[in-house]
């Protein structure tokens, strides 16, 4: 009886050390399982990576919270709080990513560059739609955005709209009561590259495309880029600019001007002077001899042009009337004016020369690059 007893007893304490065996590998599961969540949330952390990068050209501005709609392309993350878009590792399109409310006429959008990505070309598109995020399709996004032109609803977009922007660029835009829209890059003066249709609501978006990576929506305001009493400023310097290349045109004009006429004449050609001296009605030239009149009415209307030709090669027409470097090998589109090289044409475009032309003053369009033959 005592030894069944005992053996019923130890049965027990077996099973007690089974059942807490098979109770313990649960629990370490448990463990991994809790420090996955753990780890989920710190990377889903809603106030994460705001701070990465400082504001440079707007840190004095107030903004309106604005934020990435959720409805974004196959291949972006957002961050927790919505502000923060990244571009998939080994991606280089399909990074839509839309402002979760329609923009305001005015009101001027800001986004930072916060990665680069070199091993790419293109990058950064922006657009504007009459389609709510919301009713869009990710998986009907195209890779390349000007196919976005071929969709059934108003789409507008712009490819390469920064120019292969850099890590720390601050890009605004601003949609104008009059339906143009404004560029500025690192506090710039903003230039207008498009217009649409604000009759009806439209929703601002980016494709994070090739060198571009990583970006964050800072968010809006109605303060303009450059107030009233910068933008005096930069006109003065602007004009006073111009007057120093008028007057450095002028010394060129002078200069020039004094050279040649500390040269002595040039006869004209004896052909010319010959023709002249014949008397109006003179005599016939012998037979079977040509006539020498066309040949050197030629030789006379040539010799202008051959003068004229050289005066404009001295005079450096063809040199960028900014640099006086490079050679003139662009036009400015509207006004049609060929006085700049493209590489000083872009910077008075979308840099300091504040997109107007420095001959008419009128604002650029676009640069188109020209090839002499």
């Amino acid at each position: 009886m005592r030894r069944s007893l005992n053996n019923f007893a130890r049965s027990d304490e077996t099973t007690e050390q089974d059942n807490t065996n098979q109770d313990e590998p649960t629990q370490v599961i448990d463990n991994e399982n809790i420090v996955n969540r753990l780890d989920e949330l710190t990377l889903n952390d809603p106030n994460s990576n705001d701070d990465e990068m400082p504001l440079r050209f707007n840190s004095s501005f107030r903004f309106r919270d604005l934020c990435f709609h959720q409805s974004t392309g196959p291949n972006v993350t957002l961050n927790g709080n919505h502000t923060i878009a990244w571009r998939h590792e080994d991606e280089y399109s399909n990074g839509y990513v839309f402002v979760n409310e329609p923009v305001r006429n005015d009101e001027r959008i800001v986004i930072q560059i916060l990665a680069t990505e070199n091993m790419y070309i293109g990058s950064l598109a922006f657009g504007l739609t009459s389609t709510d995020p919301n009713t869009i399709d990710p998986e009907s996004l195209p890779e390349d955005s000007d196919m976005l032109l071929d969709r059934s609803e108003y789409w507008v977009v712009s490819k390469d709209v920064a120019n292969s922007p850099e890590e720390g660029d601050e890009l605004s835009f601003c949609v104008k009561e009059d339906g143009s829209v404004e560029f500025s890059k690192n506090g710039n003066i903003p230039s207008v590259f498009m217009h649409v249709d604000n009759s009806v609501n439209l929703w601002a978006f980016w494709d994070v495309y090739g060198n571009t990576q990583r970006l964050r929506i800072v968010g809006s305001t109605k303060e303009p880029v450059i107030r009233a009493d910068q933008l005096r400023q930069n006109s003065n310097a602007s004009l006073e600019n111009d007057r120093n290349n008028l007057s450095m045109s002028d010394l060129a004009h002078d200069t020039s001007s004094s050279e040649s006429n500390s040269l002595p004449p040039i006869p004209p050609p004896r052909r010319s002077q010959s023709s002249q001296n014949l008397p109006p009605h003179g005599p016939h030239p012998p037979k079977g001899a040509k006539p020498q009149t066309t040949v050197e009415a030629a030789d006379t209307e040539d010799s202008p042009r051959t003068s004229s030709a050289s005066r404009d090669s001295k005079n450096g027409s063809d040199e960028c009337k900014i640099c006086y470097e490079s050679t003139v090998d662009c036009v400015l589109y509207s006004c049609g004016h060929m006085c700049l090289c493209y590489e000083c044409a872009l910077q008075q475009w979308k840099g300091r020369g504040g997109g107007i032309c420095p001959m008419c003053r009128n604002n650029i369009q676009d640069v188109i690059k020209i090839y002499r033959s």
